[in-house]
């Protein structure tokens, strides 16, 4: 039913944005609900269809939780009255300490002038 397709970032700080990218594929005749969730605490998650026919979910990492977690990330479908119809975990999400960098920023990518040698 549910099918991640990616994720970013997989590090940083408290209260950053994430976007998981999924696809869905469900038969049920009801609506299904969508959210992400960060250990075992749901977040607030704005849900987009993409020209693709896949769904963008946003949501802003927790405030709540300790500098040293890796905690894992997971989707969850909801059914209207909340039932969790599934539950996809699909990776980890490093919360970086004070003074840590994303390891992204510590090795950026290499840059080339034409002409240069």
């Amino acid at each position: 039913m549910i099918e991640v397709l990616d994720y970013s970032p997989k590090e940083g700080k408290i209260g950053m944005l994430i976007t998981v990218h999924v696809n869905v594929v469900h038969d049920l005749a009801v609506p299904i609900y969508l959210r992400v969730l960060f250990g075992d605490q749901a977040l607030r998650t704005i849900v987009r269809k993409r020209d693709t026919g896949t769904w963008k979910l946003s949501c802003k990492t927790p405030s709540q939780i300790d500098s040293s977690d890796n905690l894992s990330v997971s989707v969850q479908a909801l059914s209207e009255d909340s039932t969790v119809l599934e539950s996809t975990s699909f990776g980890e999400f490093y919360v970086l300490g004070d003074g840590e960098w994303p390891f992204d920023y510590l090795f950026p990518p290499a840059i080339s002038f034409a002409g240069s040698q």
